[in-house]
């Protein structure tokens, strides 16, 4: 009867050991997953504030542009819209000698781009 009462004093150890370790990965896993919601909160206050700051410097940008539009008169504002609309011209675009087929003669259309307010 002593062996059974050393197994059985050995199976309750080892069943003690288990609980205690299970415990301790439990504490840790609850350490863990706090160490993370406070990281993760911690980067959401980070993204709020970034997007604040950018707010804020794109109204001061703002206006600045619209300081800057003060000053100009209309004709220079006219010259200015003109060669933006130039600009913004598009011009179709040439196929690559290696990408034209041999039986299908490449087709260009120029589409005229109708200016707003026209």
């Amino acid at each position: 009867m002593g062996d059974s009462a050393a197994a059985l004093w050995d199976s309750e150890l080892l069943r003690a050991r288990q609980w205690l370790a299970a415990t301790r990965r439990d504490k840790q896993q609850e350490r863990d997953l706090l160490f993370q919601r406070v990281k993760a909160h911690i980067g959401f206050k980070d993204h709020q504030l970034s997007l604040q700051s950018e707010v804020t410097a794109s109204e001061d940008e703002d206006d600045g542009a619209l300081d800057f539009l003060g000053d100009v008169d209309a004709a220079d504002m006219s010259a200015l819209l003109q060669a933006e609309a130039a600009k913004a011209a598009t011009f179709p675009l040439e196929m690559p000698n290696n990408l034209v087929s041999p039986k299908l003669k490449p087709k260009t259309k120029a589409v005229p781009i109708a200016a707003s307010g026209e």
